[in-house]
């Protein structure tokens, strides 16, 4: 073989040892990166599906109430005796008289919005789905993975 081969054979090799490394570095820190940061000390997360959380997370697309840019709306009511710090959840929908979802968010809605006891809270938030215009405000939305931070001080 040539010098310019051999040259060219040690750069591929090399490439494909720095491509691997990259991706087992990715593999390895990438999950921290993108996990949901740790409740602080002075907050306990607690699971919606808990019956002691006394908590429901309502959504539905209501193009009344809400602009069309931002059609969902998000409803939480804190029927528990401590304050939520944040709610974190996931959103499934599909068609009337269908079971299969047709939308599985995989980026998560929520608020860092502080809820007191037996409070109520609603907004409008963006959302979309790959549905007619008039299927859209058809769509049965569900709540799903309700991750609440309930406040230790209060």
């Amino acid at each position: 073989m040539t010098d310019s081969t051999d040259r060219f054979l040690d750069r591929f090799v090399i490439g494909i040892l720095f491509c691997a490394a990259l991706m087992g570095a990715w593999l390895f820190f990438g999950p921290s990166l993108w996990a949901s940061p740790e409740p602080k000390e002075s907050q306990k997360e607690t699971n919606v599906d808990d019956p002691a959380a006394k908590v429901q997370v309502k959504v539905m697309i209501d193009l009344a109430a809400c602009p069309k840019s931002s059609p969902l709306i998000v409803e939480i009511i804190n029927g528990s005796e401590k304050a939520i710090d944040y709610t974190r959840f996931q959103i499934q929908a599909r068609k009337p008289n269908y079971s299969t979802h047709i939308f599985l968010a995989q980026t998560g809605f929520g608020t860092d919005r502080i809820i007191k006891p037996n409070e109520r809270w609603v907004e409008c938030q963006e959302f979309s789905a790959l549905v007619s215009d008039d299927e859209f405000p058809k769509l049965i939305l569900k709540a799903y993975d309700v991750r609440l931070g309930f406040s230790e001080n209060e």
